[in-house]
């Protein structure tokens, strides 16, 4: 009895943590990692005070200690009146406090109290500097930006080649991203390839019915394979999209390519393990559906083999992109508050709201399809 009430008291906890996620991530119109600076549920420590620190969620102590009374019989110092603005809403009981002690405290001298803390959180910045090949794996982990934003880049600062001056190294895939706009084929060429297979395997159907039942065994047992394999490949797609948007700094998300670059990351591996389990349902041979699956693969992976390939060879245009166009989470939040007011913006914030809340549906309810398949096809196909 005790099992299944420690069973029941398991099952309600994780779906109520993963509901109040849900809610949180659907509250982030534009995926610029909104549920990470707010607790997801009370019992959370997030929102962590390195994150917020991290993100220059710090500001200048806007109230002064007032009140300081000392105990010398037990060595203990109280404040009686400390108000910021950012460890009040965020400091909480625990581990948390060490990294916020202030190093000496002056009871006559409270704004040398407030140098000391900036002066910690200052010690804390620094020792969280980041290497050249960490700034470049922020620059390829944020999904936001892909081939669009890594074109306008080279519109708007790559093509003066200071990176070739400071390597005195010349590459071909750098001058030629903007010459012959090497970003833009490639978001062409997977969907040209992605829209020739799906057609190619449209047009060799023969079955019109919802339940053929026609196939071997062998096939059934790829088709159930195929989908199981999917059907847990589908969490990671969540997991993907949460954590690729709790990145300290990103690309700002105020304009057109930057969203057309969200969509296309997330949207295209949803099509793409969609596509895949049409593929093998239809598919009339074990080698053609393992062929035309591992083709859908290679698609999905085009974009971001270009821009690890491209950093490769020159990761300075990703250190580039990190300290010059990379805007932290405060910054970019504070931008979209700004954009707001203009009226184009806003028009296309209002054009994105739906297809956005459709995309992170789709990941939603992906799982859900998946496990369907998993019954439906084998019998079916």
């Amino acid at each position: 009895m005790q099992s299944v009430k420690n069973t029941c008291f398991a099952i309600k906890n994780n779906i109520s943590l993963l509901t109040a996620h849900i809610a949180a991530k659907f509250r982030d119109d534009l995926l610029i990692g909104t549920e990470h600076s707010h607790k997801i549920i009370p019992e959370c420590d997030t929102p962590q005070v390195a994150f917020l620190t991290n993100n220059h969620h710090k500001r200048t102590i806007s109230s002064t200690i007032t009140t300081i009374r000392v105990n010398n019989e037990n060595n203990n110092i109280e404040n009686n009146d400390i108000e910021n603005n950012d460890i009040k809403n965020n400091y909480t009981n625990g581990d948390d406090k060490k990294d916020f002690e202030f190093e000496t405290i002056d009871i006559n001298n409270p704004e040398n109290n407030k140098q000391n803390f900036n002066k910690n959180i200052n010690k804390q910045n620094v020792d969280n500097e980041l290497t050249d090949d960490e700034k470049k794996e922020i620059v390829i982990a944020d999904p936001k930006f892909g081939m669009f934003s890594l074109f306008k880049y080279h519109m708007t600062r790559g093509y003066k080649n200071e990176v070739l001056r400071k390597k005195n190294a010349v590459y071909c895939s750098h001058i030629f991203s903007s010459i012959a706009f090497l970003p833009l084929i490639i978001f062409i060429a997977q969907w040209s390839m992605y829209i020739a297979l799906i057609a190619n395997q449209i047009d060799n159907y023969d079955n019109h019915t919802l339940c053929p039942n026609s196939a071997s065994w062998k096939e059934k047992l790829i088709m159930f394979g195929a989908c199981g394999l999917y059907f847990v490949k589908s969490f990671f797609l969540w997991d993907n999209l949460t954590d690729r948007t709790r990145l300290n700094k990103m690309i700002p998300a105020t304009d057109s390519w930057t969203m057309l670059d969200t969509f296309q990351e997330f949207g295209f591996n949803l099509f793409v393990y969609g596509a895949n389990i049409w593929i093998v349902f239809v598919g009339d041979s074990v080698d053609s559906m393992v062929v035309d699956c591992l083709a859908m693969e290679f698609l999905m992976n085009l974009d971001n083999e270009f821009e690890r390939m491209y950093f490769e060879y020159l990761p300075e245009a990703a250190v580039d992109i990190y300290d010059n166009v990379f805007i932290t989470y405060k910054e970019n939040y504070d931008l979209l508050q700004k954009k707001n007011n203009n009226c184009g913006f806003c028009c296309m914030h209002f054009l994105t709201f739906i297809p956005f809340k459709l995309l992170l549906t789709s990941l939603l309810l992906f799982p859900v399809f998946c496990f369907f398949m998993m019954i439906y096809s084998p019998i079916c196909k």
